[in-house]
């Protein structure tokens, strides 16, 4: 589970930079225009029958809960090659509902239960909700209150994957109860309640012995496809060629070439390219005033590429860390390059933020924003996200925040004359 991190799409576009902040160690959720978009592909997937040449998967899901406050519905969202598509939904009635459906190749889902009237938490996360996987034959589940709750029973692959569970349920259970306080509490009051910071603090707890137990997972069922799902967890919102490439590497050839294989390892290779020892990709962009700076203009000098963006809760909390570490080390050949990701539409918020933090260094302004030009050549999928270059434009560290960045400068960068 990773640090606090801004993804792309934006989340909870509120008036301040708190409101922003989402945890993206639990799920992202796309905007509604990215949902059609899912769901567009699946079905020309579905219906070309250009996954791999495999045949479409017929799944059954009954289900029994407990008595409802209201008339409600269950939908079908799809993780991995679908991610956030909704596909299929059914009613439940007194409790019961059943829910057909077709998928181009198994993979792992979230049944969602959306009141009458709440529709909306089917996009934010907040709705009751249970992952599962789609596999066939019929999986049965049952719950006296919640689908949080429920005990499964299907194929091979929700077998496996309730073992796994069972692993990790107690050891995120502290989390859990922290995220659900996090969210009931008012944005403008999660830190001066301190929900916040024991919210940090239990994650830095939790997450090691978590990764722990999914590495250990994925070393021992390299012919399972969860274990594929499981690598794409541990690698998180902002993954390293170094933490996830080997895992995968040593998954079998039969998981590698599934359709989530292949998508999966065509992404490592974006990885790959902004590795710890690569050469940082060159890049020319825009500041402020209409100048343009290049990445070659640093050569020589030690230089953190740094992204963020004006409604990013986390990069602006990390703002005043950054000022000091480049006040201390820039007589140690340092410097730092920032590159806004807002949009058009925010200019002037980027530029209220850079004067409110005090940020002394260049600021360049990615005009293309996530999809097109500098993010997607760095493979910026979430911030704040940054790269450590040396003189000769290598890089030779990312993402260093707090005490991490303050350290890893001590260590590499020359004295002072």
């Amino acid at each position: 589970m990773p640090r606090l991190r801004c993804p792309w799409p934006p989340q909870q576009r509120s008036g301040s930079s708190a409101g922003r902040l989402i945890l993206t160690a639990r799920f992202r959720f796309p905007s509604i225009l990215s949902l059609m978009r899912h769901r567009m592909l699946w079905l020309a997937l579905l219906s070309a029958g250009t996954v791999r040449a495999q045949s479409p998967v017929n799944f059954t899901i009954k289900g029994q809960l407990g008595p409802l406050s209201g008339p409600a519905k269950v939908y079908l969202r799809r993780e991995g090659l679908f991610q956030g598509a909704i596909t299929d939904s059914a009613r439940v009635k007194d409790g019961a509902f059943v829910l057909r459906g077709t998928t181009p190749t198994p993979g792992r889902a979230r049944l969602v239960l959306v009141l009458a009237g709440k529709r909306r938490r089917l996009l934010t996360g907040q709705a009751d909700q249970l992952r599962l996987y789609l596999e066939p034959g019929t999986l049965t589940l049952s719950s006296p209150d919640s689908l949080t709750h429920a005990a499964l029973v299907g194929g091979p692959l929700n077998t496996e994957y309730q073992a796994l569970q069972r692993q990790l349920t107690p050891v995120q259970a502290p989390l859990d109860v922290l995220l659900a306080e996090y969210y009931a509490t008012p944005p403008a009051q999660r830190e001066a309640t301190g929900v916040l910071r024991r919210l940090n603090t239990q994650q830095k707890l939790t997450e090691p012995v978590v990764k722990s137990l999914q590495t250990g997972f994925v070393q021992e069922h390299p012919r399972s496809l969860i274990s594929l799902d499981v690598i794409q967890d541990l690698a998180g919102p902002i993954p390293t060629y170094e933490a996830v490439g080997p895992l995968f590497l040593n998954l079998d050839a039969s998981v590698q070439n599934t359709p989530q294989g292949l998508a999966f390892a065509k992404q490592l290779l974006a990885l790959k390219r902004v590795a710890v020892g690569a050469t940082a990709p060159a890049f020319s962009l825009p500041t402020a005033d209409g100048r343009t700076v290049a990445l070659a203009d640093y050569r020589g000098k030690y230089v953190l590429v740094d992204f963020w963006a004006s409604w990013c809760g986390p990069c602006r909390r990390d703002n005043p860390n950054l000022v000091r570490s480049y006040r201390q080390f820039r007589p140690r050949n340092f410097e730092v390059v920032g590159i806004s990701l807002d949009t058009a539409a925010d200019r002037a918020k980027w530029l209220k933020a850079v004067q409110d933090d005090q940020l002394p260094w260049t600021q360049v302004w990615a005009p293309e924003g996530w999809n097109q030009g500098v993010a997607p050549l760095y493979n910026v999928r979430a911030i704040p996200q940054n790269f450590l270059l040396d003189p000769a434009g290598r890089i030779i560290a990312t993402n260093l925040h707090g005490a991490e960045l303050q350290s890893t400068l001590a260590r590499v960068l020359p004295a002072a004359p």
